[in-house]
C-alpha cells in the first residue's frame, strides 16, 4: 500500500482520497465489493487498466514534454509505445492537460 501511495501518489503528501479508495475498513474478506457485482470482468479490468495508466501519466506530468512522458510511462509500465499510444486514445486519457487523443489523432 505505501509503496503504490508513492508511487502514485501527484502531490507532496499521501492524501485520504488515495488511501480511502484502497483501504476497507473492517471489511469481511468473503464479501464482494459492491462496486464489482454489477460489473463484469472485463469492465473490471478495464477500469483498473485505466487507473494505473491514469495513475503512471500523472507520476510524470511534471515533465514538459509529451515524448518524455510517453517514454517514462511505457517503461514503468513495460509496453510499447504504439501499445501506450493506442490506450490512451482508447481511454480518452489526456497528456499534459492537453485534449483527449482522440482529438489529436
Amino acid at each position: 500500500m505505501i509503496e503504490c501511495a508513492v508511487n502514485f501518489e501527484t502531490g507532496s503528501s499521501i492524501g485520504m482520497e488515495f488511501i480511502g479508495k484502497r483501504i476497507k475498513v473492517n471489511q469481511d474478506p468473503n464479501e464482494i465489493s459492491s462496486e464489482w457485482v454489477s460489473k463484469d470482468l472485463s469492465a473490471i479490468l478495464y477500469d483498473y487498466e485505466k487507473e494505473v495508466i491514469e495513475n503512471t501519466v500523472k507520476k510524470y506530468i511534471f515533465l514538459e514534454s509529451k515524448e518524455d512522458i510517453v517514454q517514462r510511462a511505457c517503461k514503468d509500465l513495460n509496453i510499447s509505445r504504439a501499445t501506450l499510444y493506442r490506450k490512451l486514445k482508447a481511454m480518452g486519457i489526456c497528456l499534459n492537460n492537453e485534449k483527449s487523443l482522440n482529438d489529436e489523432i
